[in-house]
């Protein structure tokens, strides 16, 4: 059903299916590929050794913001400072579950035939 084989109990319960929802996500290169949206978890950027439920589902989502601030943001970090792109999404039912972890961050579990290129509306330098 998702794209990535995801913990027990996740997406949490209350993910919910999003309507329409413009995101914003990080690249590395002005090309979008299906792989720019692995979670960390899938990438192996994290260790899940000891961590909790709730951490290792997040771990297991694709990282998207609601404001284009907030991955613009993101850039500045050691960590990314190499994403020199953003992608901008357009998520509907279809796309996966989502939920608002903070602020203007979004945890979205895709759905294993989501065509995540066809949610890609454009892309911008960061």
């Amino acid at each position: 059903m998702f794209r990535e084989e995801l913990p027990a109990q996740c997406p949490p319960a209350h993910a919910a299916a999003p309507d329409d929802l413009e995101v914003f996500r990080v690249m590395r290169t002005d090309l979008p590929t299906v792989e720019a949206f692995d979670s960390q978890a899938k990438l192996g950027t994290v260790s899940l050794e000891g961590r909790d439920a709730e951490f290792a589902c997040r771990a297991s989502s694709c990282s998207v913001f609601s404001q284009i601030a907030g991955a613009t943001k993101l850039t500045k970090l050691p960590k990314f400072r190499d994403c020199k792109f953003i992608a901008h999404l357009r998520l509907n039912a279809n796309s996966g579950m989502v939920h608002n972890s903070s602020g203007y961050h979004w945890d979205w579990w895709i759905f294993s035939d989501c065509d995540i290129l066809a949610c890609v509306t454009g892309v911008s330098h960061a």
